[in-house]
C-alpha cells in the first residue's frame, strides 16, 4: 500500500485499501469503516463511479450489523446513484432493498429483529423456463432462539433453485430434470444432486392472498451425491443442513409462487405463504415478470409470537434477466 501511494496509483491503492476494508468486515466495524471510507474518497478522485459506491454499500451493510440505522441510511442514500450512474442494477438494488427494509420496520423496531436479509436477485426467463442467476446482498441472524427453526428457512425463490433453474415452463406433469446442486453463489458445485419433478398442473391452493386453481406444483429433492467433497465437515453439515430435503412449490397462473413447503432432512420445515401481490396488467405465465410487480409472504406454521415477512419486487431488466429487490426479517411480538 506505501508503494503504491509512494507511486501515485491512486487505483491501485484505493484497491488495497477496500480490500483490508472487507478484510475486517463483519469483526471490527471500526476498522472497516475506517479503510473502506479512505477507499471510497480515493475512487471518487479516480472518478471510478461503481467502486467508490460498492464501498459505500460496504459501509452501509457494516452500520446495520452494529445497528445504527440512521448512518446505514446515509451510506445507502449515497451509494444508489453512484450505481445507477455506473449502470450497476443488482448493487444499486440490494441498496435500495435496504432502505425499503428499514422503511417498512421501523428505526426502533429493527433494534429487536432476531434475523434480516435484503439484496437483488437475478431471474433470466426465457420462453420455456426460469432460471437463477445470482444475488447480491447481505444478510444478518442474531438469535439463538430456535423456538421455531421454519423461521430461518427463507428466500424462496432460491429455495427452489438449487440448480440455479427455478422453472421448466412446458414441462408436463410426471416429467423432471436433475443436476448437481450449486452453491450459495451459484457458481461452485457442491458433492449433492437434485432433482425436480412436475407433479401437477391442475393444483388448487388456498393461502391468504386468495384461492388459486390450475396451480402448477413442482417437488425438488436435494441429496448428497458421490461427487468428491474435501471440505471441512463444519462445512458439509451445514451444506446438508441448509440444501438436502424435499420442497414442494405451487405456482398459479398470472400471478407466481403462491405456496412454499420445505421439509429439510434436518427435520426441520416451513410452510410460506403469499399475502399480498400486484402484478400489473393480466400476468404471463407461472412467475409474471414485468416492472412493478411485488409479492409478500408469512410463515404458516410458527407460533403466534412471532411476525416475519418477505417481500419480491421487480425493479429493472435488461434483455432477458430481471432483477428483483428483496428484505425478509423476523422479530418477537412480544419482545
Amino acid at each position: 500500500m506505501a508503494i503504491a501511494e509512494k507511486l501515485g496509483d491512486r487505483e491501485s491503492l484505493a484497491e488495497m485499501l477496500q480490500f483490508i476494508g472487507h478484510v475486517h468486515s463483519g469483526n471490527n466495524y471500526r476498522k472497516a469503516q475506517k479503510y473502506l471510507r479512505k477507499a471510497s474518497e480515493v475512487f471518487q478522485e479516480t472518478g471510478a463511479l461503481f467502486k467508490q459506491g460498492n464501498c459505500l454499500d460496504w459501509l452501509g451493510n457494516e452500520m446495520m450489523y452494529v445497528k445504527k440505522v440512521v448512518q446505514a441510511n446515509g451510506y445507502y442514500e449515497q451509494a444508489i446513484p453512484l450505481l445507477e450512474a455506473a449502470k450497476s442494477q443488482e448493487w444499486a438494488g440490494a441498496c435500495r432493498a435496504s432502505l425499503e427494509m428499514i422503511g417498512a420496520v421501523g428505526e426502533e423496531r429493527f433494534l429487536t429483529l432476531i434475523r434480516w436479509a435484503s439484496g437483488c436477485i437475478q431471474l433470466e426467463k426465457n420462453s420455456d423456463f426460469v432460471l437463477f442467476k445470482g444475488e447480491t446482498g447481505c444478510g444478518w441472524t442474531g438469535s439463538t432462539d430456535m423456538t421455531s427453526p421454519a423461521l430461518f428457512i427463507i428466500n424462496p425463490l432460491w429455495q427452489v433453485s438449487h440448480m440455479n433453474m427455478l422453472l421448466k415452463t412446458s414441462m408436463p406433469p410426471g416429467e423432471c430434470w436433475s443436476g448437481e446442486v450449486s452453491s450459495f453463489y451459484g457458481h461452485q458445485s457442491l458433492a449433492m444432486e437434485a432433482t425436480v419433478t412436475v407433479q401437477s398442473d391442475s393444483e388448487t391452493v388456498a393461502v391468504p392472498a386468495g384461492s388459486f386453481t390450475n396451480c402448477l406444483m413442482t417437488e425438488q429433492i436435494t441429496t448428497e451425491s458421490n461427487l468428491p467433497d474435501d471440505a471441512p465437515e463444519e462445512r458439509k453439515q451445514l451444506h446438508r443442513e441448509v440444501f438436502c430435503g424435499t420442497r414442494r412449490a405451487w405456482y398459479a397462473p398470472g400471478a407466481g409462487l403462491v405456496q412454499l413447503h420445505v421439509r429439510r432432512e434436518d427435520g426441520a420445515g416451513s410452510l410460506i405463504q403469499l399475502t399480498e401481490y400486484s402484478v400489473s396488467g393480466p400476468g404471463e405465465g407461472y412467475l409474471p415478470l414485468a416492472p412493478g410487480n411485488s409479492w409478500t409472504y408469512g410463515w404458516a406454521n410458527v407460533p403466534e409470537e412471532y411476525a416475519a415477512k418477505e417481500v419480491y419486487k421487480v425493479v429493472a431488466r435488461e434483455g432477458n434477466v430481471w432483477f428483483l429487490e428483496h428484505y425478509s426479517y423476523c422479530y418477537r411480538t412480544d419482545g
